[in-house]
């Protein structure tokens, strides 16, 4: 053989007595005199290394690329390459990947997504989660606190909900509302209790534990309630808004018979002017079957249009609401007593939280 020579050259390692005695074929071992390996001893050895290299070429093991197969098909593989590890699994049928026992693992399916059995979990720690390159986000778990920074550059923000229906946090920790996601404010209209004490104006009505207003129709006799009404930061600025009159009938009435509420209202800037202009909204209530006993409550609601003004002038949030509130005539059967004012309450959609603060 062409490698004989070779293989003499290097015949200077000696065999432990325990594999080779030195005098005897192959590896047998006796107590004769040692020696140095002969020919065939390493042509036994470079043997048993093609084996193992045909093993290694039959198990679908390819080293030279870097990929260890498994399967014949193969249904999954383990590459390395430009400084990553990679394990692939077909995605055809149930290939998954798990470590660890039979009941508590985390398990990697062939689409990537991760699941956990038994007591098996994943336990951050301090070590952040990062999503893209600079990175523009992380995931941070430490002292009881689940932590997502955004970068404050651009505009990262955290979103939960669909593409239009949505919470939204931005880097600045604003946190906005859009679609099915916003939801309405209350706030209170402050009464002007003075005009109403220096006139005697409406009546007062005591009833328990309420204090109510007795409106007649109104004939430029101070029949009225003055309130003042501030439109909160958190409004969108694009819905409008929504003023509900509590009233309750003062007697017994009949099914049909009509009355109607008139609420006039202006809005007006923090550094704007004030002006007498007046917007009018009325609201007329038919008596319901069933409702008819005295005392009995309506809930009236009046709708002022923020753009009514158009442009600059439209209503922004922290502008102040005067509201002038009357009985007017109905257009039916009048009904025959005066009718009760209960309460007010002001509705707005918010699509944030509190809100910019913009006072001057």
């Amino acid at each position: 053989m062409v490698w004989k020579p070779f293989l003499f050259l290097i015949m200077t390692a000696f065999f432990p007595t325990t594999i080779w005695d030195g005098d005897s074929d192959g590896r047998n071992s006796d107590d004769g005199s040692l020696s140095a390996p002969d020919w065939r001893d390493w042509e036994q050895l470079l043997f048993e290394m093609i084996s193992v290299q045909d093993y290694i070429l039959n198990q679908n093991i390819d080293l030279g690329t870097r990929i260890i197969n498994f399967g014949p098909t193969p249904e999954a593989s383990l590459q390395f390459g430009a400084g990553v590890i990679k394990f692939d699994l077909a995605e055809s049928g149930s290939n998954e990947f798990r470590i660890g026992d039979g009941t508590n693992y985390v398990n990697i399916g062939s689409t990537g997504i991760v699941t956990f059995g038994g007591t098996g979990y994943l336990d951050m720690d301090t070590r952040p989660i990062y999503f893209g390159p600079t990175p523009e986000a992380s995931l941070t778990y430490g002292s009881s606190i689940l932590e997502l920074n955004l970068a404050e550059s651009g505009t990262n923000e955290f979103r939960v909900g669909d593409s239009t229906n949505y919470v939204n946090f931005a880097s600045n920790g604003a946190m906005t509302l859009a679609g099915t996601a916003k939801r309405k404010i209350s706030s209170r209209p402050i009464l002007d209790a003075i005009d109403q004490v220096s006139h005697a104006k409406p009546t007062q009505v005591e009833y328990g534990v309420y204090k109510l207003y007795s409106f007649p129709i109104y004939s430029s006799d101070n029949e009225e309630l003055f309130f003042t009404n501030r439109v909160p930061y958190a409004w969108d600025g694009a819905s409008d808004i929504e003023v509900f009159v509590l009233v309750a009938l003062s007697g017994a009435e009949d099914i049909g018979d009509t009355f109607k509420m008139q609420l006039s209202w202006e809005s007006i800037k923090e550094t704007g002017v004030l002006s007498t202009a007046t917007h009018d909204v009325d609201v007329e209530q038919i008596i319901l079957t069933s409702r008819v006993a005295q005392y009995t409550e309506y809930d009236l609601r009046f709708v002022l249009d923020y753009n009514i003004h158009g442009g600059s002038d439209d209503i922004q949030p922290g502008d102040v609401i005067g509201m002038r509130l009357r009985r007017i005539a109905s257009s039916g059967t009048e009904v025959d007593n005066e009718i009760l004012f209960v309460d007010v309450i002001s509705d707005v959609v918010t699509d944030k939280v509190f809100g910019t603060w913009t006072r001057s």
